[in-house]
């Protein structure tokens, strides 16, 4: 029995040098339709790929990414996201809720955000306004009414006056918060200008993107893929 054990995870480590997905979800995910008016297709890209890469622009001394979860949690979740972007949008409201209740509490699983910026001067500024309520203790609750008022591309919503009325609704202290968007923004501005091209060097290219211990999910994909994916690498953890 032993022996059997020992052969599994020799043929799990070999699969993961190999760059290949584990056996049990491999050639299992087929493309999801995302329905909104129009169909439109998001292709899961399974490939093993290191997420502590590098590359690009450094990330400012003193910063550290967003975390939600146990620090010792054995599975990594890290969330590639613009705040403007429609399917974020949908895994933020209809997806990240249900798996943060299934699996911080427990003490299994980590999110980690990461800024894909990609929509321009409103994605920057909620992104710069979302790291201020970080400063509070208030990152993720910020981020949620972000994506809960999100309307499009570039329609305004997201003006500074908004992003403000956002940190009152969050009882943020209101005068750290505006000193910070205005003179902390330099430092989160390089923060997400290192975090996109870690991205890049890791295989990202769009929005939402996901790293699951390493393995790259893209695409707002159902809540039971990720739940699929996550019970995988807790048991490939054991």
């Amino acid at each position: 029995m032993a022996k059997k054990r020992s052969q599994n995870r020799q043929s799990r480590q070999t699969r993961r040098r190999a760059g290949k997905p584990p056996s049990s979800l491999a050639g299992k995910l087929v493309p999801y339709f995302l329905l909104g008016g129009v169909g439109v297709a998001i292709v899961a890209a399974l490939f093993l790929i290191t997420s502590g890469g590098g590359g690009g622009s450094a990330h400012p001394v003193g910063y550290e990414p967003p975390t939600l979860g146990a620090a010792d949690a054995p599975v990594e979740f890290v969330m590639w996201e613009d705040f403007q972007c429609p399917f974020c949008k949908r895994f933020e409201l209809e997806t990240f809720p249900a798996l943060a209740e299934k699996f911080v509490d427990s003490g299994e699983v980590k999110f980690v955000w990461r800024n894909f910026q990609r929509y321009g001067s409103e994605s920057t500024d909620s992104g710069i306004a979302s790291y201020c309520a970080g400063e509070q203790g208030k990152f993720w609750e910020y981020k949620d009414v972000v994506f809960q008022n999100q309307q499009g591309i570039q329609t305004g919503v997201f003006s500074e006056d908004n992003l403000r009325r956002f940190a009152i609704d969050l009882d943020l202290d209101i005068a750290a918060y505006e000193s910070c968007f205005a003179n902390n923004g330099g430092m989160y501005l390089e923060a997400m200008r290192a975090d996109k091209d870690m991205a890049q060097s890791q295989g990202v290219n769009g929005t939402p993107a996901f790293f699951i211990n390493g393995m790259l999910v893209s695409g707002a994909q159902p809540t039971t893929t990720f739940e699929a994916f996550i019970s995988n690498a807790l048991n490939d953890a054991r």
